[in-house]
């Protein structure tokens, strides 16, 4: 499955939740973990600037950062990345933060193992 793919069902599932009554549909956040917050990355680098999107906050742990055009629509991101991570490298995203301008936080724990929850 692909970023884009997961892309795809997050937009899918925002819209969803929108439908649910007992839903804030103006508060929707989303946080991705791995695979999922590369599909956060890649919502947002689909988004038309100042056009809607369809959620108001993001959290992406440990993306991989494959997001090659750095996206024009403003919402708050937190990036958090482990620095021992040998899948989804930090540098990438470190890369992807400086052509955003540093727009964002990015958070890397530099002892932390890969997998969500490690000792540090």
């Amino acid at each position: 499955m692909s970023a884009a793919d997961v892309a795809g069902d997050i937009v899918a599932a925002a819209a969803y939740a929108r439908t649910l009554p007992f839903v804030r549909a103006a508060e929707i956040d989303v946080i991705g973990w791995s695979r999922g917050g590369s599909g956060v990355l890649a919502v947002l680098a689909t988004l038309p600037a100042g056009g809607p999107a369809p959620f108001r906050k993001a959290v992406a742990y440990y993306p991989e950062c494959y997001v090659e055009t750095p996206w024009r629509v403003r919402i708050p991101l937190l990036m958090l990345l482990a620095g021992k991570d040998d899948i989804s490298f930090t540098r990438g995203c470190e890369e992807l933060v400086k052509r955003m301008g540093g727009d964002f936080p990015l958070e890397v724990r530099n002892e932390a193992p890969p997998q969500f929850g490690g000792r540090l």
